[in-house]
Formats: C-alpha cells, structure tokens, sequence
C-alpha cells in the first residue's frame, strides 16, 4: 500500500471519527467544547487533515480537491452540530477549523514538495 493510500484511508477515518464524536450528545462536555484549548483543538485536528489531505495525492488538482472536501467536512460539522443541538453555528470554530485546514495544507505541501526535490 503507498503512502498516498495511508493518507487517504487516515484523512477519510479522522474525518468519519470526528464527525461521529462531534453528534455524541454527551460528547460535548468530554470533547472540551469550552475553555482555552477549545480553538487549539480544532485548529490541530483540521491541520492534520489539512496535512493528510495534501499527502492523499501527487497531482495539485486532487490535492485541491482534498483541501475544498476537508473544509466542506469542517463546516458540515459545524452545522450538523447546530442542527441536532438546535443552535447557531459556531463561526468561531468554523473559522479554527479553516485556519487550521490552510496551515496543515501548506505544511504538507511543502514538505512533500521538498521531499521530491531530493530525490
């Protein structure tokens, strides 16, 4: 199995998984959805599908594909949440997930690009 396969298969699961931790209707308190590290946790988690999303493939085009589903799972989140908590969206966190989307995004792309610049 390649690489690019692995990350696929990680992108898709992390994303499945916190999906599915994210509509727990306990999961709120144990998931920290307030406090300091609230942002941070959405900012890491969407850096490593940012990142994971730019490893899934070699072509630029299906990378950005990657990167535009992984920001429209951010968001889904967000407003699948709303929906069953009967909330407003949570534009901060939407934001958090987006940033950290971009940043992992571009991490990732410079790293696989450095990677095959040495070979």
């Amino acid at each position: 199995m390649s690489g690019q396969s692995i990350a696929k298969y990680l992108a898709i699961a992390l994303a499945g998984a916190a999906l599915a931790l994210s509509l727990i209707g306990r999961s709120r308190g144990w998931l920290h959805t307030t406090g300091g590290l609230h942002v941070w946790y959405h900012v890491v988690l969407f850096a490593v599908l940012g990142g994971l999303s730019v490893c899934a493939s070699t072509n630029p085009s299906k990378r950005a594909e990657w990167i535009v589903w992984m920001l429209v799972v951010g968001f889904g989140i967000e407003a699948s949440q709303a929906i069953i908590n009967q909330t407003t969206i949570e534009w901060a966190d939407v934001g958090s997930d987006m940033c950290g989307i971009v940043v992992g995004g571009v991490v990732g792309w410079v790293a696989m690009s450095r990677g095959r610049q040495r070979r």
